[in-house]
């Protein structure tokens, strides 16, 4: 996405404010440079992947150990890079005939500095009429860059090449991720028990330095700042898996008893102090720093789960085929700790039946179903307790003496109970009889009940979010998988495959309101989650147009805050001629209809290539970052505003005029900032040469390839793809830009 240029921007900026009383038009000649920021601050960065691995075999026993090594560069000029190094090492010993163990282990070591995003959103609001550097601004050191505030502009704007050059945020990081099982056979083939031991251990060590510094107006600092801190994290789950096998004649069956228990713990503690010297990474401690200025705190988490599972297979002649699960599963997350959850599934192979076998359309064709109901507990560890804080704002005075007190940090209102997804699927799988041509597909109805999220609820002093139990959600589609394969010579093949996904989402039933507002923008709330739309439905007004005129404002009967030219004429929803609240519209959700895939492949002697594709259709996104010029009213513009804005010359129907832009009215939830959000992107393209004919290495490739090279969209923004929170998804206030990978690699097998 394009900003505007200088002229462009000092132009519309002009139009703008012309009707402001004493506004002095700028002069396009009065501005020494036109900067593009972002084009300041991105480079091309190199990244480098090794990795080398040796594996083996014996009659008892196989072993794999390696290594790999990774370095990038981050996109943001700036301390910005990331590197890793693994070890790993795997084992697997028959014991004997009724034992086999086996350990795989994964040490990896990481260091990174990471940057200040913040200076993406600078690059985007900044005016482009100022120098990255100015050697006549004497107010900036160390470094003479050139501040906005030398050019009149407020302290709500700061140099973005600054903002990413001074702040230093390094982490380093050791993981161990070790797994270890057992299995018994003490009937061969027919009974085995299996326990497994899964650790992961994390530990950090962030630290974030900003040194002394200044740019001009409030962006600069007069005391170096550092605050450090240690953590570590720990997931360990131990699983414990009794199997019986059994096959008489046509009948086969299977029993699986099991359990598993899991514990996830948190901690970390950190400091802060001011006034400490960056000579070198050695002074970089808080000791350094001023006596009088330093802090500590602390926090941790911790989680606990246990689940008990059985489930039963059973499968005639591979003609019909049955499974049945139980699952009886506890959290610590939740006030109701235990969740259970059955499912079955059945399958049936048509092509096994009398009734089939002189048709000449399949290969293989099977019809199955199955229901079930699925737990979720991906919600923060404490949820199930009201977290207390000391701190002033939970202190009080009494007698001239400051009291210390407790404060709730989280609000504990319902009594959470476990997230339950109830799914039905029909579906079949079929093989043409010429082989090539073979597909799948399902029709699933997804409701999810108790559906947790966030939601906001007023208090004494505001707006919190709680986290609740807020109703039931349906999802329900086709999805749909066709491949075809096919030889055209001994040495060239090809493939193809095609996916898609198709969503109908809406909120059955909502506890104890009629809606949940979410995305909070510019002090309005612009989505809306109610019965019958889609979950975090944008919620906003519809435009019939844009006033050509001040006569054509004047003439129209309803009435609305502002009416003039180049301001957005409102649809009066409910005719009663005046625009409010009551003519707010849903304007369409964050969740597509429509999601598919394309994968072709092909290979011709030692070459091959592929291409793949992926595309979204029907989403729609609330372009935030333009809903910002309240705050920042003389920030820059976007090229396409630019160009398509409403002037005298080019009366848009569409967009407004550059003052009408400006303006609160102008700037809320509306079908102008709900914009398209459908793409087709081409996720990866590579080419390759792989041979066998060199001597004492068994097997050589050569690649090319590119990651997400290109995207179609419409929508003015950087990506199409935006998340979020179930009730706020699709909110775009994101200005990072897109990213491209292009790779040239060797593999070699000895």
């Amino acid at each position: 996405m394009k900003l505007a240029t200088k002229d462009q921007y000092i132009t519309t900026l002009n139009e703008a404010n012309a009707s402001i009383t004493d506004y002095v038009p700028k002069n396009p000649a009065d501005y020494p440079t036109s900067t593009d920021w972002y084009q300041e601050l991105v480079r091309i960065a190199p990244m480098t992947n090794h990795s080398f691995d040796v594996s083996g075999s014996g009659e008892k026993n196989s072993y794999s150990f390696g290594g790999s090594y990774l370095f990038q560069n981050g996109i943001m000029d700036s301390k910005n890079q990331y590197e890793r190094f693994n070890l790993r090492v795997k084992l697997d010993q028959d014991v004997n005939q009724y034992l086999k163990v086996g350990f795989n282990n994964i040490l990896s070591r990481t260091s990174q500095y990471n940057p200040n995003e913040g200076a993406f959103f600078g690059a985007f609001v900044n005016p482009p009429v100022y120098p990255v550097y100015d050697d006549n601004n004497l107010d900036a050191y160390p470094v003479r860059f050139g501040s906005p505030q030398t050019f009149g502009y407020g302290n709500q704007y700061g140099n973005p090449v600054a903002a990413a050059y001074y702040p230093e945020n390094f982490e380093k990081g050791n993981k161990l991720v070790f797994s270890a099982y057992a299995e018994f056979y003490p009937i061969k083939d027919k009974l085995t028990f299996k326990t497994a031991f899964n650790q992961d251990i994390t530990n950090y060590t962030p630290r974030n330095y900003i040194p002394e510094y200044n740019v001009g107006g409030s962006q600069g600092v007069i005391s170096s700042s550092l605050t450090k801190t240690s953590g570590s994290a720990s997931k360990q789950i131990l699983d414990n898996l009794l199997t019986f096998n059994n096959r008489s004649g046509v009948h086969s069956y299977s029993i699986l008893l099991g359990q598993s228990t899991r514990i996830e713990r948190y901690e970390f503690l950190a400091g802060s102090a001011l006034n400490v010297p960056g000579f070198d990474d050695q002074s970089k401690y808080i000791v350094m720093g001023s006596f009088m200025n330093r802090n500590a705190w602390d926090g941790a988490s911790r989680y606990h789960g246990v689940s008990f599972f059985t489930r039963g297979t059973y499968n005639y002649n591979s003609k019909y085929m049955a499974t049945l699960t139980f699952r009886a599963d506890g959290s610590s997350k939740y006030q109701k700790k235990w969740g259970y959850f059955p499912s079955i599934g059945l399958g049936w192979d048509l092509t096994q039946e009398d009734f089939m076998k002189d048709q000449k359309w399949f290969n293989y064709l099977k019809l199955r179903g199955s229901w079930g109901l699925l737990g979720n507990d991906n919600v923060p560890a404490n949820s199930a307790v009201i977290l207390g804080q000391t701190g002033p704002g939970s202190s009080a005075v009494f007698g001239n003496t400051l009291v210390d007190g407790v404060g709730a940090q989280t609000v504990l209102q319902n009594f959470l109970r476990w997230e339950v997804v109830s799914e039905f699927n029909l579906g079949l799988d079929f093989v043409a009889k010429n082989t090539k041509f073979s597909g799948d597909l399902d029709l699933y109805h997804r409701v999810t009940n108790n559906v947790v999220f966030f939601a906001p609820i007023a208090t004494g002093g505001g707006v919190a979010e709680l986290l609740a139990n807020n109703g039931k959600v349906l999802n329900m589609g086709v999805e749909m998988m066709l491949n075809w394969r096919d030889n055209i010579t001994d040495y060239l093949s090809y493939n193809i495959s095609f996916n898609a996904t198709t969503v109908h989402n809406r909120v059955l039933e909502l506890d104890g309101r009629d809606f949940i507002p979410g995305a909070f923008v510019r002090g309005n709330y612009t989505t809306r989650t109610a019965v019958g739309h889609p979950i975090g439905s944008f919620y906003g007004y519809e435009i019939a147009g844009v006033y050509q005129s001040e006569g054509q404002a004047l003439l129209d009967p309803v009435s609305q805050v502002i009416k003039d030219r180049g301001f957005f004429k409102y649809q009066d929803q409910n005719g009663d001629n005046v625009i409010n609240d009551e003519d707010k519209v849903y304007l369409g959700s964050a969740i597509p209809w429509l999601i598919t895939g394309i994968d072709y492949g092909m290979n011709y002697k030692e070459f091959d290539f592929s291409i793949s594709l992926y595309s979204q259709v029907g989403n729609k996104i609330l372009n935030a970052k333009r809903m910002i010029r309240d705050i920042f009213a003389d920030g820059n513009y976007d090229q396409d505003f630019v160009e398509n804005r409403w002037t005298p010359e080019n009366k848009s129907d569409k967009y407004p005029s550059a003052q009408a832009y400006n303006f609160s009215f102008t700037q809320q939830a509306n079908d102008f900032f709900v914009e398209n959000g459908s793409f087709i992107r081409i996720q990866n393209i590579q080419v390759g040469y792989t041979t066998n004919k060199i001597k004492n290495i068994q097997m050589l490739r050569f690649y090319i390839s590119a990651q997400r090279p290109y995207s179609f969209f419409t929508y003015n923004g950087f990506t199409p793809e935006i998340g979020g929170s179930p009730i706020s998804a699709g909110v775009d206030n994101s200005i990072y830009p897109m990213q491209a990978i292009y790779t040239i690699g060797l593999n070699a097998n000895f």
